[in-house]
């Protein structure tokens, strides 16, 4: 793999460019810095730069920065897609061909496919995505479109998606195909109406979406990573995956490396370690590709993050070769629009606050969710809470042991470990069980239990007569191809419930998915009972005709432990809520809409955890000054966003990634020893 200082731009230019990677590391920035790129390089063609992250980042990165800055080029336009509107939209268009395809394929009426047609989609942000990609690359006024994607898990989910929708559209296909068997016996002929028109528009998006996607002259994806182990293993992985796809990676950005020569001895280690997973990231990533030759981009770290037109126009500069980096300012960067008591008092919370608040909060918790936005260390925080807490339940019997489960599509629980975690626990230390639940493989297991009961069903039913009822038994088995979106994922919260159920587990540490993905796991739910009372009472009205007793055992049991968890989710003696943040301004936006919508949600947040902060430099070293500045002044913003009592732990940054047993245990003792008191 060939080391360049340069983004060639010639190469990597496509009307369409995917930046995506680990959470964390530095997508929405450098997608932005290369919109920025091609913006100005071609004055009269519009780039179009577009976040499908349910978590944006976009307008946080481009708010101004402590300069003014440039404006803003007339030819760059930005776009942060809300694909609850969208997909609203697209139903609204197509309700009546949804109800008239499954009024001619099944024995449903009017009233029982309501509720179906008002929920039943899979994927809604990545349908919603996959769409606006399709439509804005046909249009003819943008010469190029930019997308800043959601973290690796949903953004692979994004590009299988038209695979879904095969699915998808087969389902609706089956429910046509009596239609059309009775129009043919009945009227020789069959006029085109609203359901064929649904079916057309699919047919045409996945057409275009798969040329498009198969098509190197036209797409191209730039995996940006840090150079630390968990990231490069999950680029791996996507490249492993983005390969099985056919979609085009020109190279790898390899991000924040310590730069030049370094002026302290905390700057010279972190440099050193940098080039070791600079080389190891060479070596890995060449093999993910069979021995593709495949470019690796090292771009330094900044000393000022790159936030606002000023910064991220000299982030463009480093990437285009023109700079190698930018000096700080001469103040620290500080997040605005504060409020003014933001900055008054200790970081640790008020000064009457009790010691260890949080410590007792955790300790008495049967669930604690760790929640953030990607890349701040959700999973080395969950890892390592789970590994000290199991001590201080020891004694009582039976129940002291932890589980940590992960419900991010792409795990990192095994790589933080440094042990191999599968889909069933397994004790990775004394007390501490680990859990990757594998969510897309229990909804295929669900999948294959109603298809095989109403295969089960028709073939009883009609065997005596001998009578074919092939077309009722294939309409009535892709009717679950219509479920609502994220079922998939509420399948892996099925196995939390059973976990809760069994009392097997004195807690549960959950390392959640990224912020956009987390706050719509906690509205599943809802939509889960839902669909579920939908299905109860199609079995309730067509009990003599319509009998599939395991799908219904097995809803039952769902929507039962639904309610548990539902109920457990909002008892603040049972659930904690942990948010991870960093000090930027990015992390801090986001942090701040994610306390208020758990606020919202009624769930407790007694605490979080500031990762990744600096409390001290060498003198003459500008990077650390930036940062330990930096660290400083959103030690003091984010106390804000916390309810009234509730205080910040304090992690500061490793120089050797916190990977194994020994690291995270480290860590852990030191969340739940104090609060931030600097």
């Amino acid at each position: 793999m060939s080391r360049i200082d340069r983004l060639p731009l010639p190469e990597i230019d496509r009307p369409l460019i995917f930046v995506g990677g680990k959470g964390g590391v530095g997508k929405t920035t450098v997608a932005a810095a290369i919109a920025l790129l091609f913006a100005r390089r071609d004055p009269e063609k519009r780039v179009l730069l577009l976040s499908t992250d349910p978590a944006h980042s976009v307008s946080d990165a481009l708010a101004a920065g402590p300069h003014a800055g440039p404006a803003l080029p007339p030819n760059l336009l930005v776009e942060e897609l809300d694909s609850a509107s969208l997909f609203a939209a697209f139903r609204a268009r197509h309700r009546e061909g949804i109800r008239q395809i499954a009024l001619r394929g099944t024995f449903l009426d009017d009233e029982d496919l309501a509720g179906f047609i008002d929920l039943g989609m899979p994927g809604l942000d990545e349908l919603a995505a996959l769409q606006a990609i399709a439509e804005r690359s046909a249009r003819g006024d943008l010469a190029r479109l930019i997308v800043d994607t959601a973290p690796t898990g949903h953004t692979l989910r994004l590009l299988e998606l038209p695979d879904v929708l095969d699915r998808w559209r087969d389902a609706l296909d089956a429910l046509m195909e009596k239609h059309r068997v009775m129009a043919r016996m009945f009227r020789g002929r069959r006029v085109a109406d609203e359901a064929d028109a649904l079916l057309s528009e699919l047919e045409e998006l996945l057409a275009a979406i798969r040329k498009l996607f198969r098509d190197d002259r036209k797409v191209a994806f730039l995996p940006v990573m840090v150079p630390d182990p968990l990231a490069l293993w999950e680029t791996r992985r996507l490249l492993c995956s983005l390969a099985g796809i056919g979609i085009f990676v020109p190279l790898v950005i390899l991000n924040r490396v310590i730069p030049g020569t370094p002026a302290c001895s905390w700057c010279h280690e972190r440099q050193q370690r940098d080039l070791v997973w600079a080389e190891k990231a060479a070596v890995e990533l060449r093999a993910a590709l069979v021995g593709r030759p495949l470019p690796l981009l090292t771009v330094p770290l900044q000393a000022v993050e790159p936030r606002g037109l000023h910064e991220l126009s000299a982030m463009a500069s480093v990437l285009s070769g023109d700079a190698r980096g930018q000096a700080p300012d001469s103040a620290p960067q500080r997040p605005p629009s504060l409020p003014p008591e933001a900055g008054e008092g200790e970081v640790g919370g008020p000064r009457n606050a009790p010691p260890k608040l949080l410590a007792r909060a955790l300790d008495e918790a049967r669930l604690v969710l760790v929640c953030g936005k990607g890349g701040v260390g959700k999973t080395t925080i969950a890892a390592a809470l789970a590994l000290v807490l199991p001590r201080g339940a020891a004694g009582r019997a039976g129940q002291g042991r932890t589980l940590l489960f992960s419900t991010d599509p792409a795990h990192s629980i095994s790589d933080a470990l440094a042990l191999p975690v599968g889909e069933q626990p397994t004790e990775v230390y004394p007390g501490l069980d680990a859990v990757e639940v594998d969510a897309a493989a229990r909804f295929q297991t669900f999948r294959k239990l109603y298809a095989d009961e109403v295969h089960g069903f028709f073939t009883s039913l009609f065997s005596a007569d001998g009578l074919d009822a092939s077309v009722d038994r294939v309409a009535m088995e892709h009717l679950i191809d219509l479920s609502p979106p994220g079922l998939d994922e509420i399948m892996a919260l099925t196995d939390l419930v059973d976990h809760l159920r069994a009392n097997t587990y004195r807690r549960i540490v959950v390392d959640t998915a990224p912020t956009g993905h987390f706050l719509r796991l906690l509205e599943l739910p809802e939509l889960i009972r839902d669909w579920s009372r939908g299905f109860f009472e199609l079995f309730l009205k067509y009990r003599q005709v319509f009998r599939v007793p395991k799908v219904k055992e097995f809803l039952v049991s769902l929507s039962r432990g639904i309610r548990e968890l539902q109920k457990t989710l909002t008892d603040p003696a049972a659930c904690v809520v942990l948010p991870v943040a960093i000090p930027t301004q990015l992390s801090f936006a986001e942090t701040e809409r994610l306390c208020a919508r758990l606020r919202t949600a009624g769930l407790a947040v007694r605490g979080g955890v500031l990762n990744h902060y600096r409390a001290s430099a060498e003198p003459g070293c500008d990077l650390c000054a930036a940062a330990v500045s930096r660290s400083a002044a959103f030690r003091k913003a984010y106390q804000s966003v916390l309810p009234a009592g509730a205080v910040w732990h304090g992690v500061e940054e490793c120089l050797e990634p916190p990977v194994g047993v020994d690291a995270l245990t480290r860590i852990g003792e030191i969340i739940l020893a104090r609060e931030i008191t600097q």
